[in-house]
């Protein structure tokens, strides 16, 4: 990855792909390159400490990142919390957080962001633990506050299958 982030032809790469990274040390150091412009980013099945995301989320080759793919990073709602409140979310359009560990307070802090108003596909699919039906998901709290959300206008496509959301 040094390679990578060091050489100036970096610069025309605008989707990357970093699925089962074992050195996520690594990822980091090619996000801080100064060649890099990414406007897709899909990072699968790469743990994230909340001290890791903050990282990822400061650098400064990320920012113009439109489609986001952290499923099964073991992300909870203090991840997306962060998530939230970071300026990676002003022109977002596609976000997919399937297979993590997020309930129904990280659901209520996607809802309530302001900067999500660009967003327009989410995907929350499997969330809140490993069971299909774990009372630890989203549940009908994060699906209320979807629903209600006055900043997610331009969803055309929300993924909520295998969450435990009841007929409320």
């Amino acid at each position: 990855l040094e390679v990578l982030r060091t050489n100036p032809r970096l610069a025309k790469v605008r989707h990357l792909a970093l699925s089962l990274m074992h050195f996520e040390e690594r990822v980091f150091m090619l996000a801080d390159s100064p060649h890099l412009n990414l406007t897709h980013l899909e990072m699968p099945y790469v743990k994230l400490s909340e001290g890791e995301l903050s990282a990822l989320l400061r650098a400064p080759g990320l920012s113009n990142v439109r489609h986001l793919d952290l499923s099964y990073c073991a992300l909870g709602d203090r991840h997306i919390e962060m998530l939230a409140q970071s300026s990676w979310m002003k022109g977002l359009k596609h976000l997919c957080l399937d297979c993590n560990e997020i309930e129904g307070a990280g659901v209520e802090a996607l809802a309530a962001c302001e900067h999500a108003v660009d967003l327009e596909s989410l995907s929350l699919r499997f969330n809140g633990g490993r069971q299909v039906y774990n009372k630890r998901s989203m549940g009908n709290r994060g699906a209320k506050a979807l629903a209600e959300s006055e900043f997610l206008g331009n969803l055309h496509s929300l993924n909520l299958s295998e969450n435990s959301i009841g007929l409320e």
